[in-house]
């Protein structure tokens, strides 16, 4: 078993953490606490990564948005994923504000799913966070410009 609590066990327990995924600095933080590391260790072995840009919370929020958002997620279900992720607020704002708008997010959602009814699709949309007045704004077209059933 590799001693984790010093400087050097927490660097190659952190890099070696980073091997296999990328992660957010509070992650990788709290994912070395976890094993056992010193919290002076962790801490400095998270600092020495992001000074070598190993860790970089921007590059990693706007990856991860940008994936999330082009499987057809709304922001605040982004938002969602990427705060538990550990992303600060300043990373997520900035992440988001560079996607493309939901609507046209939901559009391609609602593309892909011909023959489905409008209830079908703002259930759909729903799971995925789009707030109500995106799902009226896709819907209402399918809906021959009616107000589509939303629930």
């Amino acid at each position: 078993m590799r001693e984790t609590g010093g400087r050097a066990g927490a660097l190659e327990l952190a890099a070696a953490a980073l091997a296999r995924r990328d992660l957010s600095a509070a992650a990788l933080e709290e994912r070395l606490l976890r094993a056992g590391a010193d919290p002076g260790a962790a801490r400095a072995a998270v600092n020495r990564l992001a000074a070598l840009g190993a860790i970089d919370d921007a590059r990693l929020a706007t990856v991860r948005a940008s994936r999330l958002a082009a499987r057809g997620y709304s922001n605040s279900a982004i938002e969602e994923r990427l705060g538990a992720e550990g992303l600060a607020r300043p990373e997520l704002e900035a992440a988001l504000a560079r996607l493309e708008p939901e609507s046209a997010r939901a559009r391609r959602v609602a593309a892909g799913a011909p023959g489905r009814s409008p209830r079908e699709l703002a259930a759909a949309l729903s799971r995925r966070g789009f707030p109500a007045e995106v799902l009226e704004a896709v819907l209402s077209p399918l809906d021959g410009g009616g107000d589509a059933e939303l629930g």
